[in-house]
């Protein structure tokens, strides 16, 4: 199976994508909607054709905190009961103390575990940058960055994003450091 990365529908016809590493072509990307089990996906399954990846314009590396694309579909999107866009954080969001926070993805359940295929969520808190910064002392944690963990470690998201309440703004996409009890996400760029 190929790598299996949530994206998150913003409007009927972009989703934002985290840019774990970039695309050559759009034609590489599936776009699944409604999927809750990887094995879900079959040969056969229906899927959204991206037209365009658009890869923030401040993009460098990973580390850069803009690794954040849009990803624009070759049709729109229905909306339903179950699928509806995500809201952004504005202008106004930016000082906001956020406490009622959700990490979602195909993440690990434990350390060093298998990916899961079924969906995971867990109520995580956001940590402050200089803490997260001494955690991850080999890695520059940049303002354009959020961190999220329990002090005692095992709960946190890889392969997945953070949002909290208010409405559940998306407020970043995990970043792949890797650490046991510490996870750092690019925050959305507002204004794009």
């Amino acid at each position: 199976m190929t790598q299996v990365f949530g994206s998150y529908l913003i409007q009927d016809i972009f989703l934002l994508y985290p840019l774990l590493r970039r695309i050559e072509s759009p034609k590489m990307l599936r776009v699944y909607s409604g999927i809750l089990n990887q094995l879900e996906i079959e040969e056969d399954t229906s899927f959204f054709a991206v037209q365009e990846i658009i890869i923030h314009d401040q993009y460098e590396t990973a580390e850069s905190g803009y690794d954040i694309a849009l990803l624009k579909l070759q049709a729109a999107m229905n909306y339903t009961d179950f699928q509806r866009p995500i809201c952004l954080p504005s202008k106004a969001d930016r000082d906001v103390l956020y406490t009622d926070c959700w990490a979602t993805g195909w993440g690990y359940r434990k350390f060093r575990d298998k990916i899961q295929n079924t969906l995971q969520k867990v109520k995580i808190p956001l940590v402050t940058r200089s803490e997260c910064q001494a955690h991850y002392s080999g890695h520059r944690i940049t303002n354009k960055m959020i961190c999220a963990g329990h002090q005692d470690g095992g709960k946190d998201a890889c392969k997945g994003t953070i949002h909290c309440s208010n409405k559940w703004k998306r407020l970043g996409v995990c970043k792949n450091i890797p650490k046991e009890n510490k996870q750092s996400f690019s925050k959305v760029p507002v204004p794009w």
